[in-house]
């Protein structure tokens, strides 16, 4: 339950607060704050995070070709993902190929399409890199989203975005793309799709923008503040050997002590935790254990932290 939670994490703040032109262009209530009064978590905003080393543009690319994604299994969903409109530029650009990716029952939409559009059911990420690679536009008209996975592989791989101008999307797109209201006509799309001018430099810039802008490093740095914050709540602990020959085990420590945690960390034998009863703390459990398992478990003031931990075959029989 929210109610239970330290933090509530979002991947973009429009998930928390709502997004006023998603109300504006149908009516679309959104963000947790407006459903959930009196909210006591922290609310951060956490984006997710793309690796820029396997998404990137490989093979030819058709000038011409525009392509979009989404898990579609239902005609509410084909509806939320702004395939409609989709549809609907791909008859006013007969001359453009367009390709739909995600659709788990491909067959049955076929009748209903314009004959410039392909389909394809769900694809792993190796044929999706080489569908984003080979079109020059990525399409993300959708009424709901948060911030859209599809779209930032797809400027990964050097598509130029043309996003709905609600939740996340304008902000992954910035000035790299266009973005247009869903709820509006299609004659900007179609007038930047026809005029562009350097695709080359453009598709660049918009992979740029992700690589620079949603890196792994930044993900990970939030998983470790909250690690750190945890930490703190209780005072921080690290094994201790008093009797061990091993340098290993102190490098362990020595590790923990300088890179994990926040401040200066009491020490706990690591042989004799059973018998440990001073404040509340919470122990990063890193290390081999141990050289008397009849020692075990740990009293009830630690709180372990199981990070990297190899248990000694005889200590599982004891």
């Amino acid at each position: 339950e929210f109610a239970n939670a330290n933090e509530i994490w979002v991947v973009h703040k429009s998930l928390a607060q709502g997004c006023p032109n998603a109300k504006q262009q149908d009516g679309t209530l959104s963000g947790i704050q407006n459903f959930i009064q009196g909210l006591k978590p922290l609310i951060r905003e956490v984006p997710t995070a793309y690796d820029d080393r396997f998404w990137k543009k490989e093979g030819e690319r058709n000038k011409k070709g525009i392509i979009t994604v989404a898990n579609i299994s239902d005609q509410r969903t084909f509806r939320r993902k702004g395939i409609p409109l989709f549809l609907k530029l791909a008859e006013e650009l007969p001359d453009y190929q367009f390709t739909i990716c995600g659709i788990q029952n491909p067959i049955s939409y076929k009748q209903i399409l314009p004959k410039n559009i392909t389909l394809y059911g769900k694809l792993d990420r190796d044929a999706l890199k080489i569908q984003y690679g080979y079109h020059q536009f990525y399409f993300q008209a959708s009424h709901i989203e948060g911030l859209p996975n599809v779209l930032c592989e797809a400027m990964l791989c050097e598509c130029i975005p043309l996003g709905n101008n609600v939740f996340g999307i304008p902000d992954v797109i910035g000035n790299t793309g266009h973005i247009f209201n869903a709820s509006e006509s299609l004659k900007t799309v179609i007038s930047f799709i026809r005029s562009l001018g350097n695709p080359q430099q453009l598709g660049e810039k918009a992979r740029q923008r992700i690589a620079t802008n949603y890196p792994i490093s930044k993900r990970e740095m939030a998983f470790k503040e909250v690690q750190a914050l945890a930490l703190m709540k209780n005072k921080p602990a690290v094994l201790g050997y008093p009797t061990s020959n091993n340098l290993g085990d102190f490098i362990q420590s020595i590790a923990t002590s300088q890179w994990i945690l926040p401040d200066k960390p009491i020490a706990l034998n690591r042989d004799q935790l059973n018998n440990y009863c001073g404040p509340k703390v919470k122990l990063v459990m890193n290390g081999w254990f141990m050289e008397q398992p009849e020692n075990w478990p740990p009293s009830v003031n630690i709180t372990p932290l199981f990070i990297s931990f190899h248990l000694n075959p005889t200590a599982e029989k004891a």
